[in-house]
């Protein structure tokens, strides 16, 4: 990972075919309805202090059933509310309320930004982290890395740690109540790695896990598209109406777990760049896995994929609620210059270079107006 700045998620321009593929993984992945219930059970053996990191809906959703496993094993803990970014003075407080109560362990409860903010607490204190999302919005627990943000909201810098979370412990009853356009964002964000893995594999890049693509990453991500694509759909049913299920198990598992080995130890290439661009710009409208199945569009029109596969991606997004068009993501197709500006921080700053042949910021830009076009004329295109 020394390859890589604290700016950027951009590799070197260079192969890295002499370096060993690296698969990383958290240390436990623990997924199930009513899994909440024997916390005690899986993390006991960490310690008996934890300092809980949660947004306040995140804390609703699991306090009673978290207190009342961790009361009748005698364990105790501190609570701190998120206070909405993951922002360096947001690090600092928790860091410093960490020591001073000497936890032996952190917990991060929330979505993806709540996750980072206790992800980059428990290695300044050098205790080992507990994530439980209460989303599955991104892939962002089961990763060592961390997106540090400015008090502003705007995109700082990336934090790298040397180990995996702990443990991993999802509740899928929990996640099944969840807002519905989380859920559906992790799905364009799971779709999108399994597009950016594969031309990593092509181009040899290196990873964020420090080697090659592993095969294991690359079939992770796959397997999460594919998923997805069979059983979304329903999946989206079971959670707009709140309920667990089957299609719905399957589909959060592919949005945290495969997703999540599939990025780290698979490759990120255009669909996350076209994101880190947008969020450089200040933009807010869209979700992590909505700009992200919007930057898939692009890759794969930079790739030339077929009409029947476009048509098929397309097609997922409009089903279940995802973004094919500038406008739904707060962008105006007509504006080129920002366009244009964001092509050439997606070029210059995040991953695209990544991808098995050169490309350039204007094929960039020509592959984002393409994909907006595709998107707002998808009903004669499909």
């Amino acid at each position: 990972m020394k390859d890589h700045n604290d700016q950027t998620l951009k590799s070197n321009r260079i192969k890295y075919s002499n370096l060993p593929s690296v698969a990383a993984f958290p240390g436990k992945y623990i997924q199930g309805p009513g899994s909440l219930k024997w916390a005690a059970d899986f993390l006991g053996g960490l310690g008996d202090e934890f300092l809980i990191c949660s947004g306040k809906r995140a804390w609703a959703a699991v306090e009673t059933t978290l207190t009342r496993s961790f009361k009748d094993s005698g364990i105790g803990w501190i609570k701190e509310f998120f206070t909405k970014e993951c922002t360096q003075r947001e690090i600092e407080c928790l860091v410093s309320l960490g020591r001073k109560n000497k936890v032996k362990a952190v917990i991060g409860v929330g979505g993806g930004k709540v996750i980072d903010t206790a992800k980059v607490v428990a290695q300044y204190l050098d205790k080992p982290v507990v994530i439980i999302p209460t989303v599955a919005s991104t892939d962002a627990p089961t990763s060592a890395l961390s997106v540090i943000y400015t008090d502003k909201g705007e995109f700082s810098h990336y934090e790298f740690f040397n180990r995996n979370p702990d443990i991993v412990l999802v509740d899928t009853e929990v996640i099944a109540k969840s807002p519905i356009r989380f859920f559906v964002s992790g799905m364009g964000g799971a779709i999108g790695v399994s597009y950016e893995a594969e031309a990593c594999y092509k181009s040899e890049a290196k990873t964020i896990s420090g080697g090659r693509p592993s095969l294991l990453a690359i079939q992770c991500a796959k397997m999460a598209r594919e998923t997805l694509l069979e059983y979304g759909g329903i999946a989206k049913l079971s959670a707009e109406n709140g309920v667990w299920g089957f299609a719905f198990e399957r589909c959060v598992e592919a949005n945290l777990l495969l997703s999540g080995i599939g990025f780290e130890s698979g490759g990120l290439a255009v669909a996350h760049s076209i994101y880190h661009g947008y969020r450089s710009l200040g933009k807010k409208d869209g979700l992590h896995g909505e700009v992200v199945a919007f930057g898939t569009l692009v890759q794969m029109l930079l790739e030339g994929r077929s009409k029947k596969e476009i048509k098929q991606i397309v097609g997922f997004f409009k089903d279940v609620g995802l973004p094919c068009t500038l406008s739904q993501l707060g962008m105006d197709y007509n504006d080129r210059t920002e366009i244009n500006k964001l092509a050439n921080i997606a070029w210059e700053q995040g991953t695209a270079s990544n991808m098995f042949f050169d490309i350039e910021p204007v094929q960039i830009s020509d592959a984002i107006i393409l994909a907006d076009r595709i998107g707002c004329d998808s009903i004669k295109f499909c």
